[in-house]
């Protein structure tokens, strides 16, 4: 659990350094008790955990696995389980290599001072200190960060949506996305599956190339750690937004390495109360309650049929047939597919609730028919709206809308 946990949580040097101090003066208590080294310890490890809490995943690098055993093991689990995909993954080994490289040169500086004269022994950091050329290389350093804060293309897709939308949007995005503080209805994942869009309906998704190649490569989906379904509903979910195929959704803006899709039609669950609308959603998700589940298998099916993955569009019907309620849930989305002009996903949505309900008395049928009359002749499909009033008529005579 703590090896897994101390990538996930990924930990930044700031929280490592406070970490670093606080590991320090607890190996000064090896040698004895002393109240100075323990309350610094204390303080630098609260500092630690404050810079972020996650923090406390970390700390078996303290108490558990000391030094060497410590990296032996983590640099394992990485190679095994990570395949060291970022230099970042190895901070949580910081620690303890400096541990160790610093005693060594504690031991090396006792070794030069007992061999060489007093008055020469301070002349060896001097040295150092001027070969490091320290002065102009923290102006380069200082200049290089201030041009990667400025350049940086996930400030300057916040800026830009801040600037063109206001701060009631709803925001789905992908983590390491810049998202003002402004917007306040926001939700960050770390891989954006189509359930998890139609659950939020969000007006705006924010969508990052480096989280997309993370479920670029189809043959890793065996090997995921959440399982090859997971893996695999996110990867055709990048491959389609990026191809401009998911419905409902248009490409708004597009920076480097970043793209901002805004919604194009309206939502399913909408409220004036927006902010309690998506506090309400969120909790449905981490409570794993997800909503909209036929209208994203139902839609993904479709797209996975005009790919020619047959099997991948059944297992999308499938799912989308295994929700409570389906029968009612597939005509109400074939309602609002029509609307869109989806005409063929409608007709398979409207056939499906009719298969469904084959079993039901005339005058239930009657109603269904009348009804899909009715909606196609709204949207202007004559044809298919003759077609279905003679259908209701068939089932009852005594309907006067339909001989209408």
């Amino acid at each position: 659990v703590f090896p897994r946990w101390s990538i996930e949580s990924h930990p930044e040097l700031p929280q490592l350094f406070f970490l670093l101090c606080g590991l320090y003066y607890a190996l000064r208590l090896c040698g004895g008790y002393d109240t100075r080294s323990l309350v610094l310890s204390c303080v630098f490890l609260g500092l630690a955990f404050g810079t972020k809490y996650s923090g406390v995943f970390l700390l078996p690098l303290i108490v558990l696995c000391l030094l060497l055993l410590w990296m032996a093991v983590f640099v394992t689990y990485l190679m095994l389980e990570v395949n060291l995909r970022r230099p970042r993954d190895l901070l949580p080994v910081l620690p303890c290599g400096l541990v160790v490289v610093g005693y060594g040169y504690t031991v090396i500086w006792s070794w030069v001072r007992k061999r060489l004269d007093v008055k020469w022994l301070w002349s060896i950091p001097v040295l150092l200190l001027l070969s490091l050329d320290h002065v102009s290389g923290s102006t380069r350093l200082f200049g290089e960060r201030w041009t990667r804060i400025e350049d940086n293309m996930e400030l300057a897709a916040g800026r830009w949506f801040a600037a063109n939308y206001p701060p009631e949007t709803t925001v789905l995005y992908d983590a390491y996305s810049y998202v003002p503080a402004s917007f306040r209805n926001v939700f960050r994942s770390f891989g954006i599956s189509y359930p998890m869009v139609s659950h939020f309906e969000p007006d705006l998704l924010i969508i990052r190339d480096a989280i997309g190649r993370d479920f670029l490569d189809m043959e890793k989906a065996a090997g995921a750690r959440r399982g090859a379904a997971h893996y695999l509903e996110r990867h055709y979910f990048y491959k389609f937004i990026n191809e401009g195929l998911i419905p409902d959704y248009h490409l708004a803006k597009r920076h480097d390495g970043i793209s901002i899709f805004s919604r194009t039609v309206g939502k399913v669950r909408d409220s004036p109360d927006v902010k309690q609308t998506w506090m309400k959603l969120a909790r449905h998700f981490y409570d794993g309650k997800i909503l909209g589940k036929v209208t994203s298998e139902w839609t993904m099916g479709h797209l996975y049929l005009y790919q020619g993955l047959e099997k991948e569009a059944e297992l999308a019907f499938g799912e989308a047939r295994s929700s409570n309620n389906f029968t009612k849930r597939i005509f109400n989305h074939g309602r609002r597919i029509l609307e869109a002009d989806r005409l063929g996903e409608a007709k398979h949505a409207f056939q499906e609730a009719l298969t469904r309900s084959s079993q039901r008395s005339k005058s239930y049928l009657a109603g269904m028919r009348s009804s899909l009359a009715d909606q196609y002749f709204r949207a202007g499909y004559f044809r298919e709206a003759l077609a279905h009033g003679e259908a209701a008529v068939a089932h009852d005579d005594g309907l006067p809308e339909i001989h209408f």
